[in-house]
């Protein structure tokens, strides 16, 4: 939504319905604070299962998504605390980990139903 409401402001359109870009990058910044605890228990955790198993390819690329996930919103919060980065290079770092997510549940998704 930051990068939205930014691209439309830079284009001097009509103001959306969203908040303004300084709520917007809080709220980023609290929900990857919620989230980042979370995404480490799953890792953990996964881990601590991860042992016992013998992986085949498409299980060792969710893994290896998985915790790049993790890597890279580690940076990005990183990042924030320690160089101060706040708006539109944080959403996009957001974004990516976002997608990374994204895909990591869709390849759940196919092996579960495939399986």
């Amino acid at each position: 939504f930051y990068i939205v409401q930014e691209r439309r402001l830079k284009k001097k359109q009509m103001p959306s319905r969203l908040p303004a870009l300084n709520a917007l990058d809080s709220a980023e910044h609290r929900l990857l604070l919620a989230g980042f605890p979370l995404q480490t228990l799953g890792a953990i955790s996964g881990a601590a299962f991860l042992s016992d198993l013998h992986l085949s390819q498409g299980q060792l690329l969710q893994v290896i998504l998985a915790y790049g996930t993790w890597v890279l919103i580690a940076v990005v919060l990183l990042l924030r605390a320690v160089l101060g980065w706040h708006g539109r290079r944080t959403a996009y770092g957001t974004v990516a980990g976002a997608a990374c997510v994204m895909l990591v549940l869709f390849l759940y998704i196919v092996r579960a139903t495939g399986a």
